[in-house]
This record gives structure tokens, sequence and C-alpha cells, in this order.
């Protein structure tokens, strides 16, 4: 984490869709820019190690015309558009952060940008455990940056109405983790019951809920059995869990929204044009925390297999090729982290011992 491979992605991504764009005043070439740093204020936090660290992995493909020469005014200009898919967002952020840490940018931008926002980070929940005195990443305060981001959804044609109602999510998405519960007695045994006040009604209003259905979602689940459908009354902690879950769930399906709406303004639009690709992959950086939970191994895991990749492809190969063809060449020393993966993926290695408790 901090290596410079989101940076590298935007340089190289700014140069390429320059070159072959037709300049950066090129419509195309704005969205298609101006794309990485609104993903980045919804996918990017600060952590110990990176103050703009990438929390999620993108794989962007730059859309070019195939009939069409590099950088040619005469044919027109050659990118003409781009489309991202997104891997593992890490979605324990939203609920908590190790102190020195923050949760994603946009939340900041939200309560210190927003005029009237209702938020005090200091008190919720979700975020007073968290960093609360930095307000500049990378020389950029947090009310510039929500203005620069909605300016950015405005780009890529998010209309006003959904861009207030996306600002209402992420504050119902933190007032959510003010809503608490306490433990009851049933005939059926521990339970659960909402405290209501302040909390819960402000959470209910900014969901566009009834408090009352909020509290049953909060306090019951749905078992089917065969084809009888009953409730089960939830304990005070799994109703907390049910709660951190569902704030979890809002903020993935809002990041899906935007990235689904990114790649609406900026994928190539003519029918049946033949187009080749250039892939730019940006992912989630190596961290190690005092407290890893399964989001870094997938994360730390995607870093060992693409090391091996790049050991296999650099080295392995290159080396086995020149033996093949009588090269003379110096052996290169090289670190291999087959011994880690085989910890990880290997018969009875992590994976496989989560799937089996998994399944208990």
């Amino acid at each position: 984490s901090g290596a410079g491979k989101t940076e590298t992605v935007k340089i190289m991504m700014g140069h390429l869709a320059s070159v072959a764009g037709g300049g950066a005043e090129n419509e195309v070439v704005k969205r298609v820019l101006e794309s990485q740093p609104l993903l980045e204020s919804f996918g990017n936090a600060k952590t110990v190690r990176n103050d703009n660290s990438s929390r999620f992995g993108k794989f962007t493909q730059l859309e070019f015309d195939a009939t069409a020469r590099l950088g040619s005014g005469a044919d027109g200009p050659s990118l003409v558009g781009s489309r991202c898919r997104t891997y593992l967002l890490e979605k324990s952020r939203v609920i908590q952060q190790a102190p020195g840490e923050r949760t994603y940018h946009c939340f900041y931008g939200v309560a210190r940008g927003r005029d009237a926002s209702p938020l005090d980070l200091a008190k919720l929940h979700f975020t007073r455990e968290g960093d609360l005195d930095t307000g500049t990443i990378e020389g950029v305060k947090d009310a510039d940056r929500f203005a620069k981001t909605w300016a950015a959804l405005g780009l890529v044609g998010v209309a006003d109405g959904d861009r207030a109602s996306l600002a209402d999510l992420l504050e119902a998405t933190l007032q959510l983790g003010d809503v608490d519960v306490e433990e009851t007695t049933t005939s059926e045994g521990e339970g659960s019951e909402l405290v209501r006040g302040a909390a819960s009604e402000a959470a209910a209003a900014a969901l566009g809920v009834d408090e009352q259905d909020l509290a049953k979602a909060l306090v019951k689940r749905t078992m089917k059995a065969r084809s009888e459908v009953y409730e089960i009354a939830n304990t005070a902690q799994q109703a907390r869990d049910a709660r951190d879950a569902l704030a979890k769930e809002i903020y993935v399906r809002a990041f899906d929204w935007i990235v689904a709406a990114i790649n609406k303004a900026t994928s190539c639009t003519v029918p049946d044009l033949k187009i080749n690709v250039v892939g730019l992959l940006d992912i989630f950086g190596f961290e190690s925390f005092a407290i890893n939970r399964f989001e870094q191994l997938c994360i730390n895991y995607t870093n060992e297999k693409l090391q091996q990749k790049f050991t296999l492809d650099l080295f392995k190969t290159v080396q086995a090729e020149y033996d093949d063809e009588g090269v003379p060449w110096t052996h290169v020393a090289f670190p291999d982290n087959a011994a880690v993966l085989q910890l990880i993926e290997g018969r009875m290695g992590v994976v496989d011992v989560l799937n089996e408790e998994c399944v208990r």
C-alpha cells in the first residue's frame, strides 16, 4: 500500500486518453478522466500507511476505435469510451476503522461539505473511533472534494435529484450506526427490542421507512423450512450484527450503482463498432493491521497471486526460454512466494479450513 499503483494508473490513463482522444477538452476524454477521482471518493480511504489507499480493486478497459489511426485528426479521435469492473470493496470499513484511519472519503465530504448536514462525525458510532483530525487528503479539503465529486457525478449524467438522494443515503448509512437495541426475554427465549429515540427516528426518516419496519428488520429474521416460513427473534448482538450488515449492504449497492452510472456514461455508444481495448489494473495494496479480518486476507491473497504471476512471467518463464534456446544467462535470485500461496489455497490450507468451519 502506498507504492504508487493508483497514481501510476491515473498517469497512464491520462496519457493514453489525451493522446488518443483528441485532447483533454474532448467530452469522451473528460468523462473517462473524471471517472477515476469519482471512484476514489467512494472507494478510497486513509489507512496508517497511505492517505489515499484504494480499498477495492478495479480493472479499467479503455476502448479504442479499431478502424481509426491512433491520434489521427482526419479519422476522428480513436478513444471512444471506457468500462470499469470492480472487485472486493472493503465493506467492514463502513462500520469500523482502526485508530488513525478513516472510512471512505465521501462520508467526510458529505459531513463537512453538504449544506445543513446533520452528521457529527465525533459522535457517530461508525466514525468516532477513527481519525477525525485529518480534514485534507493529498492537498484537497474534504469539503472541496465533496464539491468536485458531486460535479463529477453530474458530468457522468447523474441528475440533481439522484445526487441529493445519494447524499441522503450516505447520511442514513452513518446514522444507522447509532440505532441500538436492548435485550428482552420472550416465550421462545432471548430476544431484542429497538431502543426508540432520536437515533432510530433519524435513521428511519433518512432511509424513508417507518420506524416500526426498521425495528422489525433488525430484531427478527425470517426462516424457511420446506414450505413453512416463520420468524425468529434475534438476540441483541444478532440485531446489532443485522444493523451493521444493513449499513454495509446499503453502501455496497450505492457503490455498484455509481460504477454502473460511470460505465453507462463512458462506454462506447456506437453500435457494432469494432473496438480494441487497453486494460489497466489498479488493486488495493498489501496491508498488515493490528487486527486483520477476512477482507484483508482476500486483499493480501490477491497481492500474493499477482506477485506470483509477475515472478512467473518475468523470471521463471524467461529463464526456461533461455535454457530451451541455449542462450547463456546469469542466474537471478528472486523471492518465490509459492509456500505462502500453498498455505492459503493448498489442501487443508486457510481457505479449506475456513470453508469447513463455515458449514458446521
